[in-house]
Order: C-alpha cells, then structure tokens, then sequence
C-alpha cells in the first residue's frame, strides 16, 4: 500500500488523516543567513500544514494586520539551499527545488553555469513585520493558519527573549510520545513529511496550539530518529529499530522507491533525470572537478570555446590542417596557452594560492591538448559564424573576470537588487548557451542564434548592456582615483582614497631592457600602492613624460589603463595593489610603455619586508639606486636610443661629440625621490 498526498490532507498508514484547521500555530526558527538577508526561507517550513498541490509562490502571507507580505525569489548557493529542503527526504529535494524554479535543475548538472552552483527560491519579505528591521539569528516566527486549505498563513515575529520556554518541555514530550506511537503501530514512509504529519495527528491539539520550538530542532535534538535504507533511498524511523525490520516493512509497503512521490514530484524527477542525460553524457572532465575544489566556475567546455576563437583567427592567416593542429607543437603551444589565459583570466585575483594556480593551469593545458587532439576543423569554415562566436567570447571573458575581481561581494549584493543581479546572471548564461551551439559542426537552427546573426541585430549590444549594467550592481571591489599631483602618506588620507594598510614593502630593480650601458632604478614601493600607483613612480623614476599608454605583465595576466579602441581584455590596474598580487623574492613582472617605442622594463623582487603599525601606512615610495638617464620620449625605441648614442661618440668627419641636448648618463636620485614622496 502506498502513500498518497492530496491537497492538504495526508493519508498514513492507519487511514488517518492530519487536517489542522485555522488556528493551528507552530513556529519557525530563523539562521544567520536569512536574518542577513532579512528573509525567511520556505522550503519545507510549512509542512505539513501547507497544501501540497499548491505552488509555493501562491501560498498568501499576511502580517497581524491582514496586509499581505511579499514573497520573492532569492539567489543561494544550492548547498546552503538544501538545508531548507531537508524534511522532504533525499529523493524528494532536487524535485521540490525545481518547482520553486525550473532553472535549478542547470545548479546540479554536471556542466557549467556562470556565477556558480546558485539556485532561485522563495522566501518571505520580513521586514514588514518588523517595522523596517528584521528578526535576529535565533528568533521565532510564529505561524498561524488562517484557512482549512493550507494556503493562507499568518506571520508574527517572536524574539528569542520574549519566546515561553515553559512551553518547551510539554511540546517536545508530545511530540516524542507521539512519534514512539506512530513507530509502534505503523510502518516507515518514503515520506519524511507523511511521516511527521502522522505524529502531529496523534500528538493532538497541543503541539499545534501552544509550539514550545521549531520541528527542525525537535528532528535534530531529540535522539529518537535512525537513518536506515532500503533500494538506495535513506528512510527515517525509530533509531532502535534494525535495518532487518525496516527492509522488511518497506518491501511490504512500497514495490518501489518512486511509489510515494506525488505527479509533480515525478515529472521534476524525471525531467531531471533527462537533463544529467544529456548533459552528462560522457562527461568526464578532471579540470572542472579540479576548478571546483578552488570555487572557479571554468571546465573544459570554456577551454574549447577560447580555443576555437583562436584557432579562427590562426584560419585566417595561414591554412590550418588537421596533420598540423596534431603536430606542430609551435601551432599548438601557441592557441593553447591564449585559450587557457583567457579562460583564466583573474585568476590571480581570486586569492586562490600559488599552488593551486599552477594546479589548475597546468590541468586547464592538458585539457587543452586533448580538446585538440580531436578538434573538428569544419567548425571553424564560416566566418560569419566565427566572427558572432569571436564576439560573443569576448564578452563572456569579460564577464569571468568581473565575476573573479567580485567574488567575495556576490555574496553582498544588496536585497533589492538580488533580483536584478538574477536577471543578470541569467543573460550572461544564454551568451553562454549561444556560444556552446556555435561550436557544433552545422549553423545551428536556434531562433536566438538566427536573431543574433541577422544584419543589424541588438543582440550583441544587449550582451554589452548586460555586461555593463552587472559592473553598476557591483562595481570594481577598489577603484581608487590617483592624485595627478601627488598626497601625504598618512593612514588619514590613504583610507579616505580607499587604501589599505600595506602588509609589506617591496624592493624591486628595474631594468629598461636592451639599454647598454644598462639604464635601471632600484625602488621601494609600499605594497598598499597600486599597479597605477606604481606606473606613476616608474615614470617619476626613470623621467618619462606619461604621453603615451602603458601596461604591466605578470602571471599571465595584463594590467593596464586599455584605450577605448582596445580590444583585448585588460585586468585595471588601479584596482590591484602590489599586496593582492602576492608578490614573492624572486617574482618577475613587465613594465611596457608607449606601444610606438615599445619602452620594455623588467622588474624583478629583490627583497620584500613586512610593515606593522603606522609604518603600514606612512611608508613612502623611495629610489635607493640607480644609473643612467632614459631615452627621450619617441625617440624610435632602443635602435632609435642607440642611434642616439652613436651620434654622440666622436668622428672622424667632426670636431668632437654632436651636441644634444640630452645627456644620456645623468640621474638625479634626490630629484627622483622629490617626485616618490608624493606618491
């Protein structure tokens, strides 16, 4: 005999029934989380007072005036989410999350979704209930039906120091009483829920008229409940039963683990099911389960799509052949470390550790190189095809790297714009869909995909929008102005520009390459001071004039202040503080300016010493040493720097040296260090 849920009224074993009418009161016990958010999550808080048939954003809350509060959908990690799903069971979580959104089903998929497992659910508004300030962690809410049918709750907020604890010990002895009769006389459920509404039934009007506690802390407290299992199915029941008699009753009740689930529940099951089919079919991939352990939404399906970008573009210089792309490891090295950079991008930026960078750079290679030991080359023979794909690539690497740069505030977004952030979110996941369909051998017959690539299509303009409107949901985590004329390095001042205390000062000899004699300056830098920070003491330090753009390369990373034409994807450089970048003794990083003279500067850590107290924040960027002057601005590079020299050295034509009006051994370090304590 199986269980059936109809509407509000559950049917056990013994053919009774729990039907609780208006009044009936028991209380849910809100956890950091939600007293963070303001909300209180419903998930299976209701049960089994609710009627089931009804979907839960059509359940009516009222407040004790009869005004009605707002229920809306709130982005979670799916993990933390489940704990709000608990009391349906195992086989009956994953469904019930679907109900509460279809799109949840993408969050346990073994494929990837932008911005993390995150799932959508609904939770009730509570700051109307409390004058505009929400509950604490801790703190009751008491719930009151208000009809026989299960759809329409009162809600009042019951603070932790005004809650009876009298009422405890009668309510949870009860409830215990209750459930030692159910395991007596009747048989385990599939069902938590059926399980628990029979002990309410036989408990009678005192746990649903005066609730001493949460049933969430009853269920964990008590010591009364076992786990058992029967055909791969977790089944809760008397704990000093043994799993003999448990199997034994089961198989006399249920012919199979699916017989207790209502229509709803099977199809969400079932859909499911047909997902992580497709979805998973033959999916094996090492380097998202490796990315994963770091928290990095990447897997080898970006890898792929970073690479056919690049090899389009290889297309269109040279042919490319399969006996190529096979064996030419210059061919390979190349589209391979572009596709991982780019499907990295950030990654220093995470605060993942040295270790784990290299980790999953070194697996993001591998699964590079396998994708194209079998890469089908058709992919790639339409342009048109491969310019959408190249654009719509471009904008998903600017995304990863808004979302690394932003990772710890994703779980800050403030409440009323998480429903933005959503819409958002999802957006960016359907460039990603449009993306995966452009990497299929046939031009996909998608209508988004024949929209996008009509002549003079939004679409690609909407991508940008989107993009744009998440960086104004949650902007650059420290974008700091830089004074043109310098500032006072005092603890005031630095934390009113958006600095923090430095953890270190760093030593690093910079080296203008291919200078002979060599042309370099050995620096301070307080770690605190940023990328563009530092551009500036490069510029005081070796007397360029800040004409031209610039940029710094490090880790396979690129920082920089990128013009409006440019199209590769810069990290901004007054966002990164030398600290962020974790520096270590020996580290190497590249200085480029003007890209025309292409003035390359190697910087190497000489040194690095840990600041504490005000040092912290009163260390000034100092020159210690140094040589030469350099080269005049856009001058020709260094074959122009050296021509230079050359027409300084004697000649048999003339009298003596040509007279320039630049002298190429001069350095003034006190002039230099005039110009750094400014910085």
């Amino acid at each position: 005999m199986s269980v059936r849920l109809v509407g509000m009224e559950t049917t056990g074993k013994k053919g009774t029934a729990f039907k609780p009418g208006p009044g009936a009161k028991f209380l849910i016990k809100l956890n950091e989380l939600e007293a963070a958010q303001g909300v209180a999550i419903v998930g299976h808080r209701l049960e089994p007072f609710r009627d089931s048939s009804t979907p839960t954003e059509k359940i009516v809350f009222e407040d004790a005036g009869g005004k009605v509060l707002r229920q809306r959908l709130v982005l979670m990690d799916a993990e933390e989410a489940l704990q709000f799903f608990a009391l349906y069971g195992q086989l009956r979580m994953l469904p019930r999350l679907m109900m509460e959104d279809a799109s949840n089903v993408e969050a346990f998929q073994p494929g990837h979704t932008p911005g993390g497992n995150r799932v959508r659910i609904f939770a009730l508004d509570l700051k109307a209930i409390g004058n505009g300030v929400g509950p604490a962690a801790g703190d009751y809410l008491t719930v009151t039906m208000l009809d026989a049918g299960g759809t329409r709750f009162k809600v009042e907020a019951l603070p932790i120091t005004q809650f009876d604890t009298t009422l405890t010990g009668p309510w949870r002895n009860a409830l215990a009483k209750a459930f030692m009769e159910v395991f007596a006389t009747g048989e385990p459920s599939l069902n938590p829920i059926e399980l628990m509404a029979r002990a309410y039934q036989a408990a009678g009007p005192l746990v649903v008229g005066s609730p001493g506690g949460a049933y969430s802390e009853f269920f964990n407290d008590s010591g009364i409940f076992g786990t058992f299992w029967w055909q791969g199915a977790p089944v809760i029941w008397d704990k000093n039963t043994t799993p003999e008699a448990v199997a034994k009753k089961m198989d006399t009740a249920y012919s199979s683990i699916i017989d207790d689930l209502s229509e709803a529940e099977l199809s969400a099951l079932k859909e499911l099911a047909v997902d992580f089919l497709e979805s998973g079919e033959d999916y094996d991939d090492d380097f998202h389960s490796l990315a994963g352990e770091y928290g990095l939404s990447v897997d080898s399906s970006d890898i792929e799509l970073f690479l056919t970008v690049e090899l389009s573009q290889y297309s269109t210089m040279t042919k490319l052949t399969r006996k190529a792309l096979r064996s030419d490891e210059v061919l390979r090295g190349y589209v391979m470390e572009r596709a991982v950079d780019r499907a990295l991008v950030g990654l220093r930026l995470t605060g993942i550790p040295e270790s784990g960078a290299k980790a999953l750079r070194a697996g993001a290679l591998e699964a590079a190189s396998d994708i194209l030991d079998d890469f089908d080359l058709s992919i790639i023979k339409n342009p048109t095809i491969n310019n959408l794909r190249e654009a719509l690539v471009d904008i998903y690497e600017r995304f990863l790297l808004w979302m690394r740069t932003r990772r710890e505030g994703l779980a800050f977004v403030s409440e009323y714009r998480q429903e933005e952030l959503e819409k958002k979110l999802t957006k960016m996941n359907e460039l990603l869909n449009v993306s995966y369909m452009l990497n299929e051998p046939e031009i996909p017959t998608d209508e988004l995909v024949k929209e996008l690539l009509k002549p003079g299509s939004t679409g690609l303009a909407e991508y940008w929008e989107t993009l744009g409107e998440l960086e104004s949901i949650l902007p650059s985590r420290r974008a700091r102005t830089i004074p043109e004329r310098g500032r006072i390095s005092s603890r005031t001042v630095l934390t009113r520009q958006g600095y923090e205390a430095s953890r270190y000062r760093y030593e690093l000899e910079v080296v203008l390459k291919g200078s002979k004699p060599r042309i370099y300056r050995t620096l301070l830098i307080p770690g605190n001071r940023t990328l563009a920070d530092l551009h500036r003491c490069l510029q005081d330090a070796f007397g360029w004039e800040n004409y031209h753009l610039h940029e710094f390369r490090f880790d396979h990373a690129v920082f920089g202040e990128p013009a409006n034409e440019e199209d590769r994807v810069f990290i901004a450089d007054d966002i990164v503080s030398l600290d962020d970048l974790a520096f270590k003794v020996g580290h190497k990083i590249e200085y480029v300016y003007d890209f025309g003279d292409d003035w390359v500067h190697s910087i190497k850590v000489k040194s690095r010493d840990k600041l504490e107290g005000e040092s912290a924040w009163t260390s000034l960027c100092v020159c210690v040493d140094g040589a030469r002057a350099a080269p005049p601005e856009d001058c020709g590079g260094i074959e122009g720097y050296k021509e230079m020299l050359a027409e300084l050295e004697p000649s048999l034509f003339a009298s003596g040296k040509k007279k320039i009006q630049w002298d190429p051994e001069s350095f003034d370090k006190e002039a230099v260090n005039k110009k750094l304590a400014r910085r």
